[in-house]
């Protein structure tokens, strides 16, 4: 039983031993291994020039369009409902773009301002939700026990 015992535990350490040397000199690149979105992406430093930021802002709204339209598409949305929303999204991001525009007027862009930029996408980003989730619903109750049952 004992030599069992000691056989199998120096089989698993030099099986061990051998997969370690081969790992080590594997390189992320050559393993076939993605990165992450975060280490690809840039990190942002700031005070950043505006227009800098400014092209950063309008990349995000026209990614974040792109992606609405192509739910909407996939959701079959009419095509007067996914006017309106998207004159609701268009509205919200001109706020967006004249914030992008005051915080750039002197030139360059501060973390606190950037933060205000987030701050009022955020606050826009709501305002379109209202539809659903039931939040538009008079005297609904979330959880258990609702009067709403």
């Amino acid at each position: 039983m004992f030599a069992r015992t000691l056989r199998t535990t120096f089989a698993a350490a030099l099986l061990a031993l051998s997969v370690v040397p081969a790992a080590a000199f594997a390189s992320p690149a050559d393993s076939g291994a993605k990165t992450s979105i975060r280490e690809e992406k840039e990190k942002a430093s700031f005070p950043m020039p505006a227009a800098t930021f400014k092209a950063k802002v309008q990349e995000r709204i026209t990614k974040m369009r792109e992606r609405v339209v192509a739910h909407m598409n996939e959701k079959k949305i009419a095509a007067d409902k996914q006017k309106e929303r998207l004159a609701k999204l268009d509205a919200g991001a001109a706020k967006v773009m004249a914030k992008v525009d005051e915080v750039g007027a002197d030139g360059t862009v501060t973390k606190e301002e950037a933060r205000e930029v987030h701050k009022l996408a955020r606050e826009l980003h709501g305002k379109g939700r209202g539809e659903h989730h039931g939040k538009g619903k008079e005297g609904a109750t979330r959880g258990r026990g609702g009067e709403d049952r």
